[in-house]
């Protein structure tokens, strides 16, 4: 039975690897994070002074606005010199230099040898970005510096106006709020604990009903997902297996969340290791961060190969073909097209 299971496995990889048509396209790669310095001695007299340690700024989350591509570096470790930085998507260069946000006047810190954090910098470690539908930008910030979890201040949501480049609020999260051990993670409306194989939901309307959805099946967890609501698709990274999977809510009464009811986005054992993020921008574009995580906590990254990569693909195109795909009836027969708002 064993064999059996094995089989049956090895012939649904080869068929799901046989099965992935259009494939993400990479537009930015790096094998070290590096930074638009105002000048060469201010770069110098920071890694002179250990304020920044290359090797040790990992590009973390990433969300769209109009050009701008926003990029977080948290600290997990020290050395990081700004948090919250962009790129434009323009440039045909795929080795971008980050540029910190919104300037180098209010990002650049002053972290002293036992964790502390400069009086005038505000965020002291950006784990996650969203950009809403009212051109606001949403900070994530755990508080926390080092990968020991040095906490310099409380956690914090902050809320940008992208159109002025002006913070409108923040929110402080009270210590009581937290359990010991929290990293201060979302939980969205789909969402997996950790990196389980299992995904949950929460229904905000009208008890904030919480329930099963489904199993992903063996080597099946899962770190981040993000919920498409233009086409009901749920994307999201299969870590064990270097890929990008999505399965369609909206036929989620007939086709419930399985192994056999996920479709292969995109399957590569060196540009989608560990996936840490994607996101679907306003014109359809899925976008997905991988960054080898795991070896950066644990080891050390060969600075000699790509170790971060931002690929991109039309999500219509994507799950075209897989069983995400979703066909409407139209007047002239059946469309898979999305109309995206501009």
């Amino acid at each position: 039975m064993t064999t059996i299971r094995w089989l049956l496995g090895a012939v649904k990889t080869a068929y799901e690897d046989y099965a992935i048509g259009v494939k993400l396209d990479e537009k930015f790669s790096w094998k070290n994070v590096e930074y638009d310095w105002l000048s060469p001695l201010l770069k110098e007299n920071t890694i002179r002074t250990q304020k920044y340690v290359p090797e040790n700024n990992l590009p973390l989350g990433l969300d769209l606005w109009k050009d701008e591509l926003f990029i977080n570096v948290p600290g997990f470790k020290l050395g990081v010199v700004s948090f919250l930085n962009y790129v434009n998507i323009s440039s045909v260069l795929k080795n971008l230099i980050l540029k910190p946000y919104p300037s180098w006047k209010v990002i650049l810190i002053d972290i002293t040898s036992n964790g502390t954090l400069a009086d005038n910098f505000p965020i002291a470690s950006a784990i996650r970005v969203r950009v809403d539908e009212c051109d606001r930008l949403w900070v994530m910030d755990s508080g926390f510096i080092g990968y020991l979890a040095i906490q310099v201040k409380l956690p914090t949501i902050y809320i940008i106006d992208l159109n002025i480049y002006l913070l409108i609020k923040l929110h402080w999260f009270p210590i009581s709020h937290l359990k010991d051990g929290s990293f201060f993670c979302v939980r969205t409306v789909y969402f997996h604990v950790g990196m389980q194989n299992r995904t949950r939901a929460l229904s905000i309307e009208p008890f904030h009903d919480y329930y099963f959805v489904g199993d992903r099946g063996p080597n099946g967890q899962s770190r981040v997902s993000f919920l498409d609501e233009k086409s009901n698709v749920l994307f999201y990274a299969q870590i064990n297996k270097d890929a990008v999977y999505c399965w369609n809510t909206e036929k989620r009464k007939e086709k419930p969340y399985n192994l056999n009811t996920q479709g292969v986005v995109d399957m590569n054992s060196d540009s989608l290791v560990f996936v840490n993020d994607l996101k679907v921008d306003r014109d359809g574009y899925l976008w997905v961060l991988s960054d080898r995580l795991p070896v950066f906590i644990y080891s050390k990254l060969n600075a000699n190969q790509f170790n971060y990569r931002i690929l991109r693909g039309k999500v219509s195109e994507l799950i075209a073909g897989t069983a995400c795909e979703y066909k409407k009836m139209c007047k002239q027969g059946w469309s898979s097209d999305f109309a995206y708002p501009n």
